[in-house]
């Protein structure tokens, strides 16, 4: 494998792992905000605006 492929396969297995921890943590923090925790919390990731 020279180094271009090693470089491409890295780049792809990270991105993959990327969008996969990035679809985990939304799915937690809808579930957090979802059970009204932290709701108003502006410093919170993923909190709802005051309606």
């Amino acid at each position: 494998m020279d180094t271009a492929q090693l470089l491409l396969t890295t780049l792809g297995i990270a991105i993959v792992a990327f969008m996969v921890l990035a679809v985990l943590s939304g799915a937690w923090f809808g579930t957090w905000c979802g059970s009204g925790r932290h709701e108003n919390d502006p410093g919170f990731p993923g909190a709802k605006p005051p309606l």
